[in-house]
């Protein structure tokens, strides 16, 4: 268990770094002077920009350690016609999207200097209110990168995080959720030492029937993890499409 909270925080305090430097170029960039003949009053005339960006969508990939015993599907050995049940690996490897929420808006304070309708050039000053830092996302888990013959490979997840953001990139501690069919415990204890035959009626099995609830059930399954992401500003440009 130490080594994954070792892996995960290996992982985290690199994108946190990259996070920070992402945010003050963000910053240096805002600060500086535009110049643009493109720009009207009516351009300038709006002292809320930015507020719509706190709620974005976002694509990103991460990994997760699942806290539970997983087993792959129990499986027949052709030459022994032993039952062979194995433990899957913990570490999930995936890839997301969902919803991010940013709460906190900071202002920045930005020069324009433009040319107004009768070609005057002219200074304005205007605050841009930018969220970032801390943030709550919630997500799915479509696409999972496990092994292609693993049965992890066919889970969808549900999740949520709470994380760090700077600009239009995030990362998220995560907590996610899903269903994964696994052998009861009957016949784990029966047959985990893979060295005993399934029988029924005196007749011994040369396959397992996976859709047998009598064998199988469906197990709820938490895992723990990073995630990176990057963020669309769908509601904003939504909005801006709306006031043209």
């Amino acid at each position: 268990m130490k080594t994954k909270i070792y892996f995960i925080a290996f992982l985290i305090l690199p994108l946190i770094s990259f996070s920070q430097e992402r945010e003050t170029e963000a910053e240096n960039e805002l600060e500086t002077e535009t110049n643009s003949e493109e720009v009207t009053d009516e351009d300038t005339s709006t002292d809320n920009f930015g507020w719509n960006k706190r709620i974005s969508f976002f694509v990103g990939a991460g990994i997760s350690s699942i806290s539970n015993t997983v087993y792959e599907l129990p499986v027949i050995d052709k030459t022994t016609n032993n039952v062979i049940i194995e433990e899957s690996n913990s570490l999930k490897p995936n890839v997301s999207m969902g919803i991010v929420y940013t709460p906190f808006v900071y202002d920045v304070e930005r020069r324009i200097n433009y040319r107004d309708e009768n070609g005057v050039a002219r200074t304005k000053y205007i605050t841009e209110h930018v969220p970032k830092h801390f943030s709550v996302a919630l997500f799915i888990n479509p696409i999972s990168l496990a092994s292609a013959n693993s049965n992890l490979n066919t889970t969808v997840d549900l999740g949520f995080g709470l994380g760090w953001r700077s600009d239009n990139f995030s990362v998220f501690a995560t907590m996610e959720f899903f269903g994964l069919q696994q052998p009861r415990d009957y016949f784990v204890n029966e047959f985990g030492g893979n060295d005993k035959q399934y029988i029924i009626a005196e007749e011994v099995q040369t396959s397992i029937d996976i859709t047998d609830n009598s064998i199988f059930r469906t197990k709820v399954m938490t895992s723990f993890g990073i995630k990176l992401a990057y963020t669309f500003d769908i509601v904003s440009n939504y909005s801006n499409a709306l006031s043209q």
